[in-house]
């Protein structure tokens, strides 16, 4: 989805550009393509920017998109079109419309990831009732009856277990306006769009889900359409104070009953949040979690071991916090494939000395000549310790 001509700005999903460290090709009416880079990677939502260079296509009719500002419960029973194209790079592509009816929706709530990677959370989604197959099986926009765009139908990336396996799969719902609009108005000022996040993976609770934990009347009624943790991301301040199915209430004074709500009063380095535990409420002041590196942009190969710095994911989903240097995958034949470093762990030291992070593993192993023997200590998905012993061959 363009939105910016002058600047080439281009909406798309994590799904499809997951990270800095991919090259793009941006195809435009089936029949120009041009590079592309990922510029910016949201990092609580399913979102990416990718910038082309405008000089490219210069003399081309391409026009940006004309958002309106909207939430996903202002479009609620709303008839909206979906448009999106279909067909091949080879043999063209053509646009499509279906008329349906929008609907709320959250997303799907998935097991936990493996590998570890980012999962959609804490969103207010919107979804159609009606139309045809296609809006359960394409990308595209949300637009109403003028020729706004309402709402970016994004792919988001989910596992499923089908005959005891985990299993990769993909479901598709809209973003809305508003968070694309934010966004968007934060990097054209050149600040980051989200700089603080809660730390905690939410659910919305209904009227009935209140009554059934036994609050009294007066709570009942202000918790009504209230969101509750579910989990909390490790080494936050909402790991250490908040517990699971605390039920927010408001963030800074501010009520707050959908997820944008409270992802919009939290952005801040530290929240008073009012929350009932146990049927009784409770002011909190909780430090809320840096989110600003949150996507991969440096991977190191050491020994046939492709390491990086440990995914977000690993806090967020595991309760385990970001330390040492995570082992993503390995090459076959190589050290790490023959002394079997496992795959999905983090070292944390080596030889006795640690190392938090990629930067102290360079220095440590920088100094290991070809043939010396290592030492590392690791840590799995549960926070288990372990030993490896790995023999350097960097040739």
């Amino acid at each position: 989805m363009i939105v910016d001509t002058e600047r080439g700005l281009v909406i798309c999903d994590r799904n499809t550009a997951p990270g800095p460290l991919c090259d793009a090709l941006l195809t435009f009416g089936s029949s120009c393509t041009v590079p592309a880079h990922c510029v910016y990677v949201h990092p609580l939502h399913n979102l990416a920017v990718l910038r082309y260079d405008p000089r490219q296509l210069e003399g081309t009719e391409v026009e940006a998109v004309q958002l309106k500002r909207c939430a996903a419960h202002d479009l609620r029973g709303q008839k909206l079109w979906f448009v999106t194209s279909i067909g091949s790079m080879r043999r063209g592509c053509k646009l499509v419309s279906e008329r349906g009816v929008a609907i709320d929706s959250e997303a799907n709530v998935a097991p936990l990831s493996n590998p570890p990677r980012w999962q959609e959370t804490n969103i207010d989604l919107l979804a159609f009732k009606g139309g045809g197959s296609i809006m359960h099986s394409q990308d595209g926009i949300v637009s109403d009856g003028d020729g706004q765009v309402v709402a970016y139908y994004a792919s988001f990336l989910t596992q499923t277990v089908r005959n005891g396996r985990l299993q990769d799969g993909q479901y598709f719902a809209g973003i809305t306006a508003d968070t694309i609009e934010d966004m968007l108005e934060a990097l054209r000022r050149g600040e980051p769009p989200v700089r603080y996040a809660l730390g905690v993976e939410l659910e919305k609770l209904g009227l009935s889900a209140a009554r059934g934990m036994l609050l009294d009347a007066a709570t009942t009624e202000e918790v009504e359409a209230q969101c509750e943790h579910r989990r909390r991301w490790a080494g936050t301040g909402a790991f250490e104070l908040l517990q699971d199915s605390d039920i927010i209430l408001r963030v800074d004074g501010r009520r707050v009953e959908t997820f944008r709500d409270v992802e919009t009063a939290a952005d801040v380095p530290e929240a008073e949040l009012l929350v009932v535990r146990n049927g009784e409420k409770l002011n909190l002041r909780v430090r809320t979690a840096p989110v600003a590196d949150t996507t991969t942009d440096r991977l190191i190969l050491w020994s046939g071991a492709v390491l990086q710095a440990a995914p977000a994911a690993i806090a967020a989903q595991r309760g385990q916090e970001l330390a040492g240097v995570y082992v993503s995958s390995r090459f076959h034949g190589s050290p790490a494939t023959r002394y079997n470093l496992p795959v999905m762990s983090r070292v944390i030291e080596v030889d006795g000395e640690k190392v938090p992070d990629l930067d102290a593993f360079v220095r440590t192993v920088a100094a290991k000549p070809d043939g010396a023997d290592v030492r590392l200590k690791l840590l799995d998905l549960r926070g288990a310790p372990s030993m490896a012993c790995l023999r350097v061959d960097n040739a």
